[in-house]
């Protein structure tokens, strides 16, 4: 433009791109009128179709090359102050920072709720466990606040989510709209055995525990702070993040998954493996202790645990199967189960081991399956 000026083009063409847009402008004037706020609707249209002639008469009446270069810089102007005016701190898409002042400064009861919460975390972490936390109904930034925490949440803002777990936990899209959590058959309420396995033990929510819709049986649970905008509620009983088992059974859990239920019981100390990946001994029901497992060390792409078999078994991890991660004992390679439906396993023997999970989405075993699924189509 500043070299050559405004394009020529025929003048029917203008004509018709000006009244195009002055039709929907228009349009929209109308449609609100329906409801009363056609003369809100005038006002809001009237300064835009002003700038926009101004921004037309401005390129337009430029004709020389130091003319052009105001224009272009003048329009420039105009349009990053334009948009500006309308996105900073807009409800329409965006909130006053003060919103998010949990995220870095938080104080009143945001700040009061978060205390306790991790204080709490901190306890049960000395002890050796991993507690997951679900957040439900509180405002906006609390979704976010797991992941700037280093919470381990069972939901989040808009995540992306495994589909088993997606269709199993079911927890829900904007989990800040306490209506969107639902809880299917696979997730009932917060003590069943599903919760139980992931580790659930806190639950923040925007209301008394009792008023959360879609939750049939409230739960044995502590209150730790009850209101006036913030409860949290310690659940009783979760199951440790892992487990050492001896009873070992193999099935195939895709129709539970896709029929929308979760048949495992943590009380039948039983690990349930998937048929294709299955376990390579058989072990034998015998009563009895089968072994204890302790986390050494954690990493969002590294798990270690030490080991104590009585009798073979299956070590579980309740963090989800997913493609990617290998394990190995004792430093040697070994099978990744899919345990328990939704989690991750690995057979030990009778004795001590050392355990680690890896992450490695890049090695030439994962690029494989990932290809093979591809192909097969596997349970979205």
């Amino acid at each position: 433009y500043v070299r050559e000026g405004v394009p020529s083009t025929a003048r029917w063409r203008l004509v018709l791109v000006g009244a195009g847009g002055l039709s929907v402008l228009a349009w929209a004037i109308a449609f609100s009128a329906r409801t009363g706020h056609g003369w809100d609707a005038f006002e809001r249209v009237l300064p835009g179709l002003v700038i926009a002639a101004v921004v037309i008469a401005m390129l337009a009446l430029a004709r020389s090359v130091g003319g052009r270069v105001m224009a272009a810089s003048a329009v420039a102007l105009i349009a990053s102050g334009e948009l500006v005016w309308w996105n900073a701190a807009s409800s329409l898409n965006a909130e006053p920072p003060a919103y998010y002042a949990v995220l870095e400064q938080p104080w009143g009861q945001e700040a009061e709720a978060i205390q306790i919460l991790e204080r709490e975390l901190a306890a049960r972490t000395k002890e050796g466990e991993r507690p997951r936390v679900e957040i439900v109904g509180v405002s906006g930034p609390w979704q976010n606040l797991a992941m700037v925490r280093q919470w381990e949440a069972t939901n989040g803002y808009n995540p992306l989510r495994i589909g088993r777990y997606d269709r199993l936990v079911a927890p829900g899209e904007t989990t800040h709209v306490v209506d969107q959590r639902l809880f299917p058959p696979s997730f009932s309420g917060y003590d069943c055995a599903l919760a139980r396995e992931l580790g659930l033990e806190f639950v923040v929510l925007g209301r008394p525990i009792e008023e959360v819709p879609h939750l049939a049986n409230r739960p044995v649970a502590d209150v730790l702070l009850a209101g006036p905008k913030i409860w949290i509620y310690r659940l009783s009983d979760p199951e440790p993040r892992v487990l050492f088992l001896g009873r070992v059974q193999v099935a195939d859990t895709d129709p539970q998954v896709i029929a929308g239920q979760f048949g495992v019981h943590p009380a039948s100390e039983t690990a349930v493996i998937e048929d294709d990946t299955a376990p390579v001994r058989s072990y034998a029901s015998l009563p009895g202790e089968s072994g204890r497992a302790q986390i050494i060390s954690w990493a969002p792409d590294r798990v270690e645990i030490d080991v104590e078999g009585l009798r073979p078994g299956v070590l579980i991890l309740h963090e989800p199967y997913y493609p990617g991660w290998v394990v190995e004992v004792d430093g040697q390679p070994a099978r990744l189960l899919r345990a328990n439906i939704l989690f991750r396993g690995v057979e030990i023997s009778e004795g001590m081991h050392r355990v680690v999970f890896r992450f490695t989405p890049f090695s030439l075993t994962n690029l494989r399956n990932a290809a093979v699924g591809a192909l097969h189509g596997p349970l979205q």
